[in-house]
């Protein structure tokens, strides 16, 4: 079995994710693929997760990818949170979207007050009713009611947090689409696309645990069912499906799994202590191994990971958490205050400086960093 420490993994990662040696704009599809989407939740914080990797990203990158050349694209996905995933990986993604079934439950059914019936009618109004023309929330309601011959599900598909419009995301037959003013809109995949393969939902698993090990590996089952949204059950049937292509490491003396690819690089590798400053719900911070002291400490788990869900932005040195920060731009000042866990070297503080410095550059104002307690 392999040995490894937590900060050689942690290197790892900060190699896959563009971190330790940040890449140019022209590889953004690139660097969304290989991290695996970004998170979308917030699209600030998405944005200033592709500059984090990307030197000189504009402001409005992603705007373009994903409007413009629809090279990128946004959608519900894992943990049943909004992600931006490169165009050509889409087919994977919603094929493994594809074994959701939740929606179909009895208990979901009730806690939104459906029946089954609803619910398949609901799907096939999906199917026939969006094109590449986005509808607002409101237009989108009345027209799946009215397609799906139920009048009373219009007021439902307007109320919560996009609750009713995830399974026709989850079957492949909604995206988000351009803004309209204020308004959000959603389109047809295959209208937006074009046409583009059916893969099968088991083959389609296997590739995603393989992107997930290559980015965020080495990991265990659970690490990827908390992960993605699934049950630790489903994940350790799809690792053992790949069991031919794994191998089993030691992390700290605690058992995890690489893909062979990676073997040679992880026991090669060499920890490092890159400083890097990551904006909220950053991929790299939501992948991180919670039960390892050496990547967060444990009294200061609360301050990264936040009550109803909110991911704080962090700094990294060498990978680890060491840190959390955040940033107000006004009248031509970046404002950049952090709040360190712990006393931090000269080293450390000249790093923060020059990321501050890129933030700057970023917001086009001059960046103030402020250490408070």
């Amino acid at each position: 079995m392999l040995n490894l420490t937590m900060p050689q993994v942690l290197t790892f990662w900060l190699q896959r994710h563009f971190l330790e040696d940040r890449t140019t704009p022209d590889q953004l599809h690139t660097v969304v693929s290989r991290i695996c989407g970004l998170h979308a939740q917030v699209m600030s914080s998405a944005e200033l997760a592709a500059h984090a990797r990307i030197d000189g990203l504009g402001s409005a990158a992603l705007s373009t990818a994903l409007w413009q050349e629809r090279s990128l694209v946004k959608i519900w996905a894992m943990r049943w949170t909004l992600h931006l995933f490169s165009a050509a990986d889409f087919p994977t993604y919603v094929a493994a979207f594809g074994s959701f079934r939740h929606f179909h439950s009895e208990t979901w059914l009730k806690s939104v007050s459906l029946t089954p019936d609803d619910m398949n009618a609901l799907l096939e109004a999906f199917s026939v009713t969006l094109t590449a023309d986005g509808l607002t929330r409101e237009q989108l309601a009345a027209a799946l009611a009215q397609n799906a011959g139920r009048p009373h599900l219009r007021d439902k598909l307007l109320g919560g947090w996009g609750t009713l419009l995830k399974p026709g995301a989850y079957q492949g037959h909604l995206l988000f689409g351009p803004n309209s003013g204020q308004n959000v809109t959603f389109v047809n995949p295959r209208h937006w696309l074009g046409d583009f393969p059916r893969h099968e939902t088991h083959d389609a698993w296997l590739e995603i645990i393989r992107r997930y090990l290559a980015a965020y590996g080495p990991a265990t089952p659970a690490d990827f069912a908390t992960w993605w949204g699934t049950s630790r059950a489903n994940a350790r049937k799809l690792f053992k499906a790949l069991d031919a292509e794994l191998t089993p490491v030691a992390v700290d003396n605690r058992e995890a799994w690489a893909l062979h690819a990676d073997a040679a690089a992880l026991q090669s590798i060499q920890p490092v202590q890159t400083v890097r400053l990551l904006p909220g719900f950053d991929p790299y911070t939501l992948g991180l191994r919670r039960e390892y002291e050496t990547a967060l400490p444990f009294a200061h788990k609360g301050r990264v990971f936040r009550q109803q869900g909110w991911i704080s932005a962090v700094v990294l040195v060498g990978g680890a958490v060491v840190g959390v920060w955040n940033y107000e731009v006004k009248k031509g000042r970046a404002a950049i205050t952090v709040q360190p866990f712990q006393s931090l070297s000269r080293t450390v503080q000249a790093g923060i400086e020059q990321e501050a410095a890129r933030l700057g550059s970023y917001f086009d104002a001059e960046p103030v960093v402020i250490y408070a307690g």
